[in-house]
């Protein structure tokens, strides 16, 4: 964390990195085979979403990408760190 840039966390938290950007339109033009990996949702005691998709953002997103598999993990948000096995086969399987 030597070199963390704290204004970028802030982005996140006040949702200025998105500005602008219509992820519904990025979404509905992929066009290859797609897994989405969607990690627990986490809502803390005030009731804060603590990760980046809800499950009906989820379905959505399934909605929106033509050939979409999603694959639920019983993890926090770094799949790959917390269930690498799992992760690699995914990738695989695609």
């Amino acid at each position: 964390m030597n070199h963390y840039d704290p204004l970028f966390g802030e982005a996140f938290y006040t949702d200025s990195f998105h500005c602008g950007t219509l992820h519904e339109d990025i979404l509905r033009k992929i066009r290859c085979k797609t897994i989405f990996m969607k990690a627990k949702t986490n809502i803390n005691s005030d009731g804060i979403l603590m990760a980046a998709l809800n499950d009906d953002d989820v379905k959505r997103v399934s909605e929106l990408i033509g050939d979409c598999k999603i694959i639920h993990f019983d993890c926090g948000h770094g799949i790959h760190i917390e269930k690498p096995k799992e992760f690699v086969k995914c990738l695989l399987d695609l």
